[in-house]
């Protein structure tokens, strides 16, 4: 019993090997899809991914892009970002955004904040070009110093915020915005 079913599965098999499709030389063979290739994207704009008022750098791959830029100094002092963003089409439409922003001394006794910012907004593209809005929330760390003279003289402080200005005034709730205009290269 058992050599005539094998006899049936093997019969079978030769009778329909010559019978399955194939393609041919005209046919459309699906490929595993090639990732998109890296696009730079130069943008300008103002938020802290902007480092308050400045430039950035985005390195995009299909969905996700990492960026890095720096603000102009209107605060007397260096300033710099880094983050990453998630689109819902290749770069464009809805956007989230993460990002660590730093701004130097600048002033008051505040001798550096650093803030971390989510936001989520919209990037608008025609060609190579874009459009991004986006609104958030933002949580800073500041070192204030004190410069005055007396027992206590350079003594640093710390402080935790809450909003777009930081601790200062602590706390603020204003949100985080992103307003930029790029170029993809």
């Amino acid at each position: 019993m058992k050599t005539r079913s094998l006899s049936v599965l093997l019969s079978a098999f030769v009778l329909l090997v010559p019978f399955t499709p194939r393609a041919s030389e005209g046919d459309t063979v699906l490929q595993p899809e090639h990732p998109e290739p890296v696009k730079l994207a130069l943008a300008t704009g103002a938020g802290h991914a902007y480092a308050l008022l400045g430039v950035h750098l985005e390195a995009r791959s299909s969905h996700w892009a990492v960026f890095a830029g720096t603000g102009l100094p209107l605060l007397r002092g260096p300033s710099g970002v880094l983050g990453i963003k998630a689109f819902s089409r290749p770069g464009a439409g809805l956007v989230g955004s993460l990002h660590l922003s730093y701004f130097g001394s600048y002033g008051s006794g505040l001798v550096s904040l650093a803030s971390l910012s989510a936001t989520v907004g919209w990037r608008f593209r025609w060609r190579e070009t874009f459009l991004e809005l986006g609104i958030g929330q933002s949580f800073s760390y500041a070192q204030h110093a004190d410069h005055q003279d007396g027992p206590h003289a350079g003594v640093v402080d710390h402080e935790l915020g809450f909003g777009a200005l930081g601790p200062i005034p602590s706390p603020n709730f204003l949100p985080d915005v992103a307003l930029a205009l790029g170029y993809e290269f």
